[in-house]
This record gives structure tokens, sequence and C-alpha cells, in this order.
């Protein structure tokens, strides 16, 4: 076939048949991989549209089984041949694009390390570095897997990539013990592969910006409404949030000394979050909001049925100042943060494991502008499903149950991402059978040498059924496909006759003569590529010792019923936070007492040997006025200077607080430290503290002296 101006595929009565030997695909051949080369303006593109096309006019647009899973270019060639209704598209520079579900795909450490392999590459000289940035990558994943299930995104895998190794040590210790060896190898080691992991997870925290707001979440350390659900993170939060506990160092020594007004913040909160998993269990930041802007006696009360009686102690209306502070960023941003943790996501294990989903086309879009920012996604995704498709227990394609299960994967210029050899050579391989098309095109085998090898490139140019030559310059391209076509072998007869005395005598015999190539490189330029309203190429199917030169029309009036639009990031827009009056929330908290009313008499005053806690409970058995809440402040404030030291309760012997001491000492790390006090202040029984060094330094050691001689040494 071939066309003239104004061929429409989409109209059949503009075709303009002339006189030729049409070829016809069996299914067969249409369901082998195929293989696109041709430079620049030579047609490649069209070639590619045309793959794509057929699946969606013939195939999906018919409601057939048929999906289409598409690289698409930085210039978006693709997506905009779909209307959004049928399509799924996932490019953060855009305002039409949904976020990666990655917590609903990697529901294994094993399923992470898939997705690691394809954002960090190995290096065949000196693979160690590579191989251990993975597979710290790989823990990471670990502690989010077993310990957020299917609720966490990539701002918490970001935030994990950032933190200190000091820090994250002890927790890759505890979830990924594989790293052992690899953490024991001293700092400066570690440090290098910290160094790698950094280096190429970089845009994990651009991508979150785009997609889990983490410039929003910074001051709630990146938690969502499902994590605080689970009593891990709802600790965690806390702890880094609101640390109840600060190092002082005095006279030579660290002195712990209690943060008053973060123990009240942390009790309200944890209340509050174990309330709502109790009566709404679907809450979400807007809940935990209104819960917070309660009147101060109505959010109190009912409190003991999810904390210690004594950890009410530290929940005080003096501290209302600290604590609005403490709250201010839940009542600023809640809406925002619900609106990230609401949105809908893809999620690549559900689209594959569902023959027929309700959208049939996903387009992974790179940028231009912004390479980086994709790319790894792009990788990451490939490789896992390349895991999930070689599974043993994803179906074949041919069964006597299901029908044929119709994929096509479309990497147009798969070059750009990089060396993929760890999804091109098992999709080449074992795709076919489980009814996956591959098609891989670019624009010359010098690329796919550069990013590979000559070894591979012989590999993937043996394992593609149909191979596409759309035309190149005069080269080692050219000469490649000069070779790879081969020689002609013509066959020629010769004749001789021998004159002797009984006669003449002939002799016939068939020579065949292989010395002459079928196309030679010259010919790859000029035979091939867009001349006026058709494309010529080379075409060599597999099993097959015939080779073809196609015509065929060139299709520029597609429709095109998307049109993109800038991201309102890229233009700089942010969202707003929710106005918060503090003046009319403190009224509202702490609503003042009738007109006329007596007032509350109120004596505050600072004393060394008075145990604050004690006191600040008996100061607030009544309601305050303004003024007096102000006096109060005065007075935690001067409180602040004198630090608290704790006293030794009754129930608590030496030996429980050595054990406690060395525990701590075998976690390691001040995060788990303050994670650890948060834990005890829900936990412990009742704790006193005093002011008064000299008193904290008797009570020990009267403590210490009914002890035997072992445990005080």
């Amino acid at each position: 076939m071939a066309t003239s101006v104004g061929f429409n595929v989409l109209k059949p009565e503009t075709y303009d048949p002339k006189k030729a030997i049409i070829i016809y695909m069996s299914d067969q051949a249409r369901r082998v991989h195929n293989l696109i080369i041709g430079g620049s303006r030579r047609g490649k593109g069209v070639k590619n549209k045309e793959v794509v096309m057929q699946v969606y006019y013939h195939k999906i647009l018919k409601k057939e089984l048929y999906k289409l899973l598409i690289i698409d270019t930085p210039k978006g060639e693709y997506a905009e041949l779909f209307h959004k209704r049928d399509m799924i598209q996932i490019a953060p520079d855009e305002k039409f694009s949904v976020p990666h579900d990655i917590a609903k795909d990697l529901l294994l450490p094993q399923d992470f390390a898939q997705f690691a392999a394809g954002l960090i590459d190995v290096s065949e000289k000196d693979p160690f570095w590579g191989k251990s940035a993975r597979a710290l990558t790989t823990g990471i994943g670990a502690i989010l897997v077993k310990e957020a299930g299917s609720d966490w995104s990539y701002n918490n895998f970001a935030y994990f990539k950032d933190m200190s190794v000091e820090n994250l040590t002890p927790l890759l210790d505890k979830y990924y013990p594989e790293l052992g060896p690899i953490l024991r190898m001293g700092e400066t080691p570690l440090s290098s592969i910290v160094g790698t992991v950094a280096t190429n997870l970089m845009f994990l925290n651009d991508v979150a910006r785009i997609w889990d707001g983490y410039d929003y979440k910074v001051a709630i350390h990146q938690m969502s409404a499902k994590l605080l659900k689970k009593q891990f993170w709802l600790e965690w939060y806390l702890a880094n949030a609101f640390p109840v506990i600060k190092t002082i160092h005095e006279e030579g020594k660290d002195v712990d000394v209690i943060i008053p007004w973060n123990v009240c913040t942390s009790s309200i909160i944890y209340a509050h979050i174990k309330k709502l998993n109790k009566l709404k269990p679907k809450w979400k930041w807007i809940d935990l909001k209104a819960e917070l802007q309660k009147p101060w006696d109505e959010q109190v009360s009912g409190m003991d049925e999810f904390i210690e009686p004594a950890q009410l102690e530290h929940v005080h209306k003096v501290y209302i100042n600290e604590h609005l502070k403490n709250i201010e960023p839940i009542l600023k941003w809640a809406e925002v943060w619900d609106g990230y943790e609401g949105r809908e996501r893809f999620s690549m294990r559900r689209w594959l494991l569902d023959e027929n989903p309700k959208k049939k086309v996903v387009i992974l879009k790179p940028s231009g502008r912004f390479k980086t920012q994709m790319d790894g996604v792009i990788r990451g995704l490939l490789l896992y499903l390349t895991s999930m498709v070689n599974d043993k227990f994803y179906q074949e394609d041919k069964t006597d149950q299901l029908a044929l299960r119709n994929l096509n994967i479309v990497c147009d210029e798969f070059q750009s991402l990089g060396n993929l050899k760890e999804f091109v050579q098992p999709a080449l391989e074992m795709f076919a059978s489980k009814g996956i098309v591959v098609t891989l095109s670019c624009q010359d085998f010098s690329q796919l040498k550069s990013v590979y090898s000559l070894e591979f490139l012989e590999f993937i140019l043996a394992n593609t059924g149909n191979i596409y030559i759309m035309g190149m310059n005069q080269g080692t391209s050219a000469e490649m496909v000069s070779n790879l076509v081969g020689k002609k072998h013509i066959s020629k007869t010769h004749t001789s006759k021998t004159m002797q005395e009984s006669g003449t005598s002939t002799s016939i015999n068939n020579q065949v003569h292989d010395n002459e190539l079928v196309i030679t490189p010259d010919e790859v330029n000029s035979l091939f590529g867009t001349k006026g309203n058709e494309i010529h190429y080379l075409y060599l199917p597999g099993n097959e010792a015939n080779a073809y030169l196609m015509t065929a029309p060139v299709v520029r009036d597609y429709p095109k019923p998307y049109k993109p639009e800038a991201a309102d990031w890229i233009s700089g827009k942010t969202y707003k936070p929710a106005q918060v009056d503090v003046a009319q929330l403190k009224a509202t908290m702490l609503p003042s007492p009738p007109a006329g009313g007596p007032k509350p008499r109120i004596e505050v005053f600072v004393d060394e040997d008075d145990i604050v806690v004690d006191a600040a409970s008996e100061m607030t058995d009544e309601d305050f006025s303004p003024e007096e809440l102000d006096a109060m402040e005065a007075a935690i404030n001067r409180s602040e200077r004198a630090p608290l030291y704790n006293l030794p309760s009754e129930d608590e012997g030496m030996q429980g607080s050595l054990m406690k001491d060395i525990a701590m000492e075998a976690l390691g790390g001040s995060l788990a430290k303050s994670v650890s006090h948060v834990a005890e202040i829900f936990t412990d029984a009742k704790k006193n503290v005093t002011t008064s060094k000299k008193k904290s330094e008797d009570a020990w050691k009267q403590k210490r002296d009914g002890l035997d001689e072992m445990t005080k040494n």
C-alpha cells in the first residue's frame, strides 16, 4: 500500500492503492519482539506510532483485552494521541499526571531490591560500591515495608535516605541484618556507600515534593494520617517532633532534662490519635485538627483511657502557649496534607495483574527539562515489572482457562535511559511466552554499543523477531546493516566443451557465488527514509530467509486529543497555610470565667526544693485568667533555667535504671534514645523530678546504699 496527499488512517476512502506485493503479517509474527532503527527524520516515529495505533484503534477501542505500556519521549509524541479517559500518565512536570503508588508495588524487601537495581548503576569494573549502595537502599526499604506495610510513599523513602548514618545504622541492624558486614566496615567505607546512595537517589526528594508534599511535611517528619494509626510511627513522630528530654552538659557530665510542655503536647496528641483510631478508623488530619481546637477541659476529659495516670500530671493549662506553638503546623497545613494523601495513585502491580483494567494505556513520560526527575522512576518500574513477569506464578500466555494476554511495551529512544540490560535481556528472552511484546527503538547501532557493548547488541539482534531498518547515514552502523542482511547467493551455469578424436563432449554445472552484498552501506543511506508522503525501509522478519524492501504511508494527521499543560509547581505556585488566630483559639480553648464570678487565687513561685510537676498540678485545679497564665508562663521560663533532675520512684531500683542505660547503649544513637523516652512516658510509672541537683544526688545515693557491692560497681 502507498498513499498520496490526504491519507487518513481513520478513513479507508483516502487510501491510494497501487500495484505492489503486500506482506501480510501473521498473528505469530505480531507476537514477537520488534527492533526499530532509524536516524533523524527517517520515519522511525512513524513506524512506532503505527504499532501503537494498530493496537489502540483496532483492539483497545473495540473493547478487546489489549494493553499498552509506553515509555514516551520528552516531546510527548505518544501521549498526545490518546484521550485522558483512556490513559494513565506519570509525568511530574504536567498537570495531567498521577503519582506512582510505590508502597502498593514494593510489598517485600525483595521487591525493593529489584526497584533499587533500576535506581543505582553498578560498574562492571568496580561493582562493590554500586552493589553495596543497592543493598543499603534495600535496607531502607525493609524498614518501610516491615513497619509501614503499604502506607508509605516517596517522601518516607527520601526521609530515611537522608538520615544520618548514626541514626540509620541501628534501624538497619534490626530490620535488615544482612547489611551487618557492610555497616561494620568502618566510617570511611560506609560514608562512601552512603554517598553513592545519595548521588543516585537525589531525584527522590524532587519527586516527593511533587507527589507527597515533602516540603510541607518537614515539621511532622513526613508522617501521614495512615502511618500515625500504627504505634511505631506514632511514637516515632512524637519523639522527633516533640522531644521530651534534652541533654545538657553540666560540670563535666551529661544531664537529661525534661521539657514539660513537649510532654504535654505529646500526651494530648497521643490520646487524640488513640481516640480517633477507636471511634473513626479512617480519620484524616482535619479530624485531628478539630480535636486539637476543642476546649481544653473537653480535650483532657477521657484521656485516662489512653495514657497512664502519671502522664496526665504533665497536661497543664499553664503550658498553653508552648502547646499552641507545637501544634501550629497541624492547624495550618492539615487540609494540604490531606489533599496530598488523598490523591489517586498508579500501581504497576495492580495494573499488570488486571487483564482488563479500566484504563488500558499507561504512559511513563520523562522530562526534557528535568531529565533526572523521572528517569529513576522509569528504570525502577521497568526492573520491577521484569521481576513480576518472570515470576513462575505469573501465568503463561496460553492456557485452557485464560484468554491470550496482549500487552505491548513500546520503548522509544530507550538508550536514553542508560544501561537497562537487567530489563532488556530477560524481556527479550522471556516476555513473549507470557504474551508481552516489546518494541525497542533507537537512532543508531552505535548508541547501543556505547551504552551496552557489541556483544549485547548482537544479543538484541538475535532475539528480536522483527527488525525494521528505517535508514541511516553511512558509517559503521550502515556497514552493520549491510553485513546483517548478508551477501547475494547467485547461481551461475558454467558450460565447457572438450574436443577429442572421438568427438566433442559438453559438460554443464551450476555454481553459487556469494561475494556480492545484497545491500551496500551507501544504499542503506540512499534507499531508505522519508520521501514525500512515503517511508521506505528494510524489513527483516524472523524465521524467514527473505528480506523485504517496504513502502508505507506517512501518517501525519492522527487525532491529537491531549494537550499537555505545565504543572503548577513549574510556575512557582504553592499552597497557602490556613490562617490561625492564636488569641481567638486560646480564648476558645480556655474560656474566661463568668463576669462577676470569683477569681481563683493563684500563687506562682519557684523553689529549688519543690517538685515542679506537683506544684503545677496543684495550680491547674481551677480555671485561669490570661493574666494569671502569663504569670505562670514567666515562672515556667524561670524554671527552665533550673534543670529538672530525676528522682528515683519507689518501685524502681537502681538495677532497673542500670539495665535501661545498658539497653540504650546497645540500641545507640540519639534518635533511638529519644524514641525510647517517648515509649517510656506512655508505659512507665510516675517519675518525680526536682530542680535541686543536691536533692537528686542525695536521693540516688540513698537508693544506691541499699544495693549489694556487685551492683554498686
